[in-house]
């Protein structure tokens, strides 16, 4: 397959540099990180490992001499040879050793896309002519080429990582038009070019010279695509955070038979809706209910019986049962499939799927994070807890002893699965299911997934703790999954739940879900600095200033207790707020029926503000502009008289415009541009300290869902079907909503009445 991709027939005297490429450490250490991802990367990684096997190989076939420039390789055939020539070429002439890494890595990488589209019958790609050309030019001292794939440089693991963040970087580079470096044309061809590539989009090239005859007629198995009717009852839907897709899967009888489908836009070209479907997972709405009796999981009893069932066969003396036991326990720590935990990798530097360390002692990965969560150094230093940046599941002795055993008789050991190969051999499916006919003759190897998130439901009642425990790097993560956190020591103690208490250390330190957890005492300094600004344009001679200082604290304030989203004017118009009961109605994301707004608790503090200080306000700042505006004037009165339904949302802002004093929406971009709040935050941060916050505390998880607006798979806490009543779970939610709100220190602060220098500017 390697001869043609590269058309070495054409070429056979590059076959050596192609050869020697494959021999490097960097080319194994990179390919070890991208087979998990890329079927080509895979393949590749086995030419590479018998390369480095049989070094006896580059001494038959050597690589050309650096010396040689590409394009002296390819010359009259450059056209179809773009892949040889950047192969053969040297590496650019560089002194830091890390630039010229990143440049062979992505030589690399460009030979595994060349790789797969050959698997699928295209040997030839435009996009790809384009970039290996340029690149061999950045090696032949283009001193431009080497200026644009410098600033592409990425330090992602994955391929999928690299895809995507180089097809970010050039994105950024193609829209920024005030950057000093301008593109040339043949730059933007290239950047975008890179877009295509990673999008899989195919540009086949024609060429007019009679192509070298193929010497591999095989290929790599691909995804079949067949058409089927969906039957509404089969399946349930899910938003994902970023609102980028939907996604829903249907189960069939048998695990292969379930499928994830992407809704795509059918105006969108065939690649570009085969990139929306690739490898999300989401569970059922049946997997959320977490109901103890499922079909698709083990039973309580059926639980007990395979983990006895394990610790028995660890102790056999037959090879294959002692391995199939230890994967099995691995599977059920991780919340796995045995098929999808024959994947961990062994050894290397910890991703976001587990693997086993080198010493098999233990699993490690990185803790999941939403992916929106990236911090700058100075949320990390000042605003922020600390937190973990890994996870670990401790083996077993006689798991560990057991894999160990096994692996002493490789070299190298990419996966858990080579073992598992080496020592068993056929599918895990018939296997397991002969092995623990004895337990149970209903139970597969797909429902060992279900044993972790339903333990740590057992034990904590967080549906949402459950599924973020057990995600993957394909799990799709919904809102709700996105905004609370939990500490490393409850996340130690539900891991490896035989280990000490005093083991389980680290309370204070953030172990998984959001970065964005905010220091009390940044937040209590943050809201008394505001405070006393809104004071000091109190007695200034600013009254817009000060209107506006004024409403947005306390609309900030009103975010801080409820949670609401930060949209525009969140709290739309005063008959949205029950001051008899201390509830007001928002409605801050209307995208389907499963949301339609929601009740929530505000603060006493503030529903007194709301029902006697800001009216009082209103009626002064309607007397003060009668004269300047009279017409704004009016309906500020209304407002505040409640006469009618107002023409102005409850909360705005004034501005001093060309045609006199008009009113502005309060949005978060506005209250940003005040300079009131002295952090580095989006406003929305209010809603991931809630979430984290209100469980701490031992707030129910599922009323904290229903106060932060969440609904997903038809199971709104408080929808139409619940049995729970809204007004008793918001009396025993209420005292930990106030705990938290009054750690902030924020206080509500007296309006125009009590700033008389004001009342003179405008006269």
């Amino acid at each position: 397959m390697l001869v043609d991709v590269g058309f070495l027939l054409d070429r056979p005297a590059a076959t050596g540099s192609a050869i020697g490429l494959l021999k490097s450490d960097l080319c194994k250490e990179s390919l070890k990180d991208w087979a998990l991802e890329s079927l080509a990367a895979d393949q590749l990684l086995k030419l590479s490992e018998a390369v480095r096997r049989n070094p006896e190989v580059c001494k038959i076939i050597p690589p050309l001499s650096h010396g040689i420039k590409g394009i002296d390789i390819i010359r009259g055939q450059s056209e179809q040879l773009y892949l040889i020539g950047l192969l053969a070429a040297r590496l650019p002439v560089l002194t830091n050793a890390e630039e010229k890494s990143w440049f062979e890595k992505l030589r690399l990488w460009l030979l595994v896309h060349a790789y797969e589209r050959a698997s699928n019958g295209i040997l030839l790609d435009e996009n790809l002519r384009i970039l290996c050309t340029d690149l061999r030019l950045a090696h032949d001292s283009g001193d431009s080429w080497l200026a644009l794939f410098r600033r592409l440089r990425v330090d992602a693991l994955g391929f999928q990582g690299m895809d995507y963040g180089l097809m970010h970087r050039a994105s950024r580079l193609l829209s920024n038009k005030k950057s000093e470096y301008q593109l040339s044309a043949s730059e933007v061809a290239a950047l975008k070019a890179l877009e295509r590539l990673v999008k899989r989009e195919v540009a086949e090239l024609r060429v007019t010279s009679q192509l070298p005859p193929r010497l591999y007629t095989g290929g790599m198995p691909n995804i079949l695509a067949r058409p089927f009717e969906l039957d509404d009852e089969l399946f349930e839907e899910a938003d994902l955070e970023d609102n980028s897709a939907r996604y829903v899967e249907i189960t069939g009888a048998e695990p292969d038979e379930t499928v994830i489908c992407a809704e795509v836009d059918p105006k969108e070209t065939f690649a570009r809706q085969a990139l929306s479907g690739k490898t999300v997972f989401l569970s059922s709405a049946e997997e959320n209910q977490f109901l103890p009796w499922s079909w698709k999981q083990c039973a309580g009893q059926e639980e007990h019986d395979v983990r006895a069932w394990v610790e028995k066969s660890l102790a056999t003396q037959d090879a294959k049962t002692r391995l199939c036991a230890a994967i099995l326990w691995v599977a059920n720590a991780t919340g796995r499939s045995v098929e999808r935990a024959l994947e961990f990798r062994v050894g290397g530097r910890a991703d976001s799927e587990w693997h086993l360390s080198e010493d098999f002692t233990q699993l490690v990965r990185l803790s999941p994070r939403p992916q929106q969560n990236s911090l700058s150094k100075e949320w990390e230093s000042e605003w922020i807890l600390p937190f973990a940046a890994e996870q670990a599941v401790r083996l077993p002795d006689q798991v560990g002893r057991v894999l160990y055993d096994v692996a002493a008789s490789f070299v190298t050991i990419p996966t858990l699965g080579h073992l598992y190969d080496a020592v068993v051999g056929d599918k895990p499916r018939a296997v397991y299911a002969d092995r623990l006919k004895e337990v149970s003759p209903r139970l597969n190897t797909t429902m060992f997934a279900r044993s972790l998130p339903m333990r740590v439901f057992r034990e904590s009642k967080d549906a949402i703790l459950a599924r973020v425990v057990a995600s993957s790097p394909q799990t799709g993560r919904t809102g709700a999954m996105s905004y609370a956190s939990w500490p490393i020591a409850t996340l130690s103690r539900l891991l490896n739940p035989t280990q000490n208490e005093s083991e389980a250390a680290g309370d204070d330190l953030n172990g998984m879900g959001s970065l964005i957890q905010i220091r009390d005492d940044k937040l209590r300094e943050a809201f008394s600095v505001a405070a006393g600004r809104v004071d000091a344009a109190g007695k200034g001679d600013d009254f817009l200033r000060f209107c506006n200082f004024y409403v947005a604290y306390h609309v900030v304030g009103l975010l801080a207790y409820t949670g609401v989203r930060p949209v525009n004017d969140s709290f739309e118009q005063a008959r949205h707020f029950d001051l008899e009961d201390g509830f007001a109605f928002v409605n801050d994301k209307v995208v389907d029926d499963e949301h339609e707004g929601r009740p929530v608790p505000v603060h006493r503090s503030l529903i007194e503000w709301a029902k006697d200080d800001y009216p009082r306000h209103l009626r002064l700042v309607a007397s003060m502009l009668r004269h300047a505006a009279p017409g704004l004037a009016e309906a500020i009165e209304e407002l505040a008289y409640a006469k009618k339904k107002g023409r102005l949302p409850f909360f705005f802002f004034l501005e001093q415009t060309e045609d006199g004093i008009q009113w502005a929406s309060v949005s978060e971009q506005s209250i940003r541009e005040l300079e009131l709040f002295d952090w580095p935050l989006p406003l929305n941060f209010f809603r991931h300290r809630l979430a984290t916050g209100l469980r701490e505390i031992g707030a129910d998880p599922e009323v904290i869902d229903s106060l932060l607006g969440h609904s997903e798979a038809g199971s709104a806490t408080h929808g139409d079907l619940s049995w729970r009543v809204w007004q008793k779970d918001m009396q025993a939610v209420t005292p930990a909503l106030d705990a938290l709100f009054e750690q902030t220190g924020f206080r509500v602060l007296p309006g125009v009445e009590l700033h008389p220098n004001l009342t003179r500017v405008l006269h």
